[in-house]
């Protein structure tokens, strides 16, 4: 037999990020050229300190990939994160290494890493490919971008649905992949735009939206119609409504997106023109939704 040789080595936890006292694993993949009696050393540290160490042995078959889950007991601890070195040996000759580190939180504001998905298709059904790399990257927040029926209304009426740019989506597979994120240790947060509804509830409610001084309604490529969002507002009102369906449905929280325009509009209370500076209404709409 020649000298063993990794070909494959990779570390990871189990979750993104853990909650004090949960059970955790570390996951290690390992690949070889031949068969071998593999020695894992694991050291988990706090910074520079050493906190424990653990030796394991394992068997390797040749070109075989192997996987292994290493158990750790996640202290209790408010905010802190720990590095989780392996080395792997072979009749004690060193033969690769590799690191890799995870956190403990109370709650996942302390320490955000953001991520997104934005598949959402029938064939995306058991596919959680990519739920397994954002762990992998230890992203934690994950916003599920354009996953909605529409930005106005938006849960969708069926399983299986026709978005506002003209997508066939699947809302099981929303469901499963935002089920999968919290196995995982992730947050969830559905997009939301706070002031787009489409061309026909802006031809139902025009007076809920915003407009130039020459009275046309501002819009986003004639799809996306901008709405006010004052806090006094129908339209604050009915977004706070949606927001709060949308909690509901089990996500963690609402990504609020602005488009960045326009920064003042007017809109029209009883047959009067009155200017609104958005700036003044988006930390308002904030914490509405917040108390939801």
């Amino acid at each position: 037999m020649g000298q063993v040789k990794i070909h494959h080595l990779d570390v990871y936890p189990d979750k993104a990020q853990y909650h004090p006292r949960e059970q955790g694993s570390i996951i290690v993949e390992i690949a070889g050229n031949q068969e071998a009696m593999i020695q894992i050393k694991v050291s988990f540290k706090r910074l520079h300190q050493l906190e424990w160490e653990e030796k394991m042995e394992i068997y390797l078959e040749k070109a075989i990939f192997k996987q292994i889950s290493i158990p750790f007991e996640v202290p209790n601890e408010i905010w802190e994160g720990f590095g989780v070195n392996i080395q792997l040996f072979a009749n004690g000759k060193y033969l690769a290494q590799k690191s890799t580190a995870w956190d403990v939180v109370d709650h996942w504001r302390r320490a955000p890493r953001y991520g997104f998905l934005s598949d959402f298709h029938q064939d995306e059904k058991g596919q959680l490919n990519d739920v397994d790399s954002l762990n992998k990257f230890h992203l934690n927040i994950i916003q599920f971008y354009d996953w909605m029926y529409r930005h106005d209304n938006m849960i969708p009426p069926a399983e299986n649905f026709v978005d506002p740019m003209g997508r066939t989506l699947s809302y099981p597979v929303v469901r499963e992949k935002i089920n999968a994120l919290h196995e995982k240790g992730m947050a969830a947060l559905a997009y939301g735009a706070v002031y787009a509804s489409l061309k026909d509830f802006h031809e139902q409610h025009k007076e809920w939206g915003l407009y130039k001084n020459n009275g046309d309604p501002y819009h986003l490529i004639d799809i996306f119609y901008i709405m006010d969002i004052s806090p006094d507002s129908p339209w604050n009102k009915h977004m706070i409504s949606e927001f709060r369906k949308v909690m509901e449905e089990g996500f963690d929280g609402i990504h609020m997106d602005q488009y960045g325009f326009p920064k003042k509009a007017f809109r029209h209370v009883n047959g009067r023109k009155e200017l609104v500076d958005l700036a003044n209404c988006y930390p308002a709409l904030i914490n509405q939704t917040k108390n939801i």
